[in-house]
């Protein structure tokens, strides 16, 4: 029997992400749970306001754990909206939610973030984009408007509109920390005869390797109480 299938719920999603198995999750089923791609684990799920979002958002939205951890290819998310957030006239959609992550081996000290999504438009004003906050406590729904906590270590803003052509782009850095917090806001609109989608966005967190991974630990403390019990052996035989 493949051992795999006796685990179940959170487990499972902990389990075929760590393994580097491409497997998606809906945003919804992880409300409550956590997730764990390679060294990251991300929990503390929540959606602090979703009063402009349509009512299936949130379970039309798909979760990957992506990257090996090298550079270039750090470990991260990707988030795919099977039915993309789209507006058309005069009107707009967001969502705003967040996730705690943590880092078991090194330090994050910067996230990246980046965005797609289409415009069909006859006139200008009209756009998608996600906004993202990075702080050292839990969001709340009054952080969509007032960020002061969140921004305490950094900020990164991904868009396009029609007017201007925007930054799809972005990431930032900031001292190196074991646990961030993430406030991320979805955010289209359009205008008269015009439409916006947003279709997906991908998240990476890059870090610095100064702590070392638990199984280096190990070895160094075998290698230590060797040298040790070399030492003690020594000893005795002079004696």
């Amino acid at each position: 029997m493949n051992k795999i299938h006796l685990f179940t719920g959170p487990l499972l999603i902990a389990a075929l992400l760590a393994t580097g198995s491409a497997q998606a999750t809906l945003l919804s089923d992880l409300i409550g749970q956590s997730l764990t791609v390679g060294d990251k684990t991300f929990d503390q799920w929540t959606i602090h306001d979703d009063t402009f979002s349509p009512a299936n958002l949130i379970s039309s939205i798909d979760v990957t754990g992506i990257g090996d951890g090298s550079a270039g290819n750090e470990y991260g998310l990707s988030f795919t909206l099977t039915s993309p957030l789209t507006v058309t006239g005069i009107d707009f959609a967001d969502l705003f939610f967040g996730f705690r992550v943590t880092a078991s081996a090194g330090l994050i000290n910067g996230v990246g973030l980046g965005v797609t999504g289409s415009l069909t438009a006859s006139g200008t004003n009209n756009g998608y984009g996600a906004w993202e906050y990075v702080g050292t406590s839990e969001a709340s729904a009054a952080d969509q408007f007032a960020l002061d906590h969140l921004v305490e270590l950094n900020a990164e803003q991904v868009w396009a509109n029609g007017a201007v052509n925007g930054s799809l782009v972005d990431s930032g850095f900031f001292g190196p920390r074991s646990e961030i917090f993430i406030g991320k806001n979805l955010y289209v609109f359009s205008d008269t005869d015009t439409e916006a989608s947003l279709s997906s966005f991908e998240q990476r967190f890059y870090q610095t390797n100064n702590v070392p991974e638990p199984s280096t630990l190990l070895l160094m403390s075998l290698g230590i109480i060797g040298l040790f019990h070399k030492h003690l052996r020594g000893n005795s035989c002079k004696a």
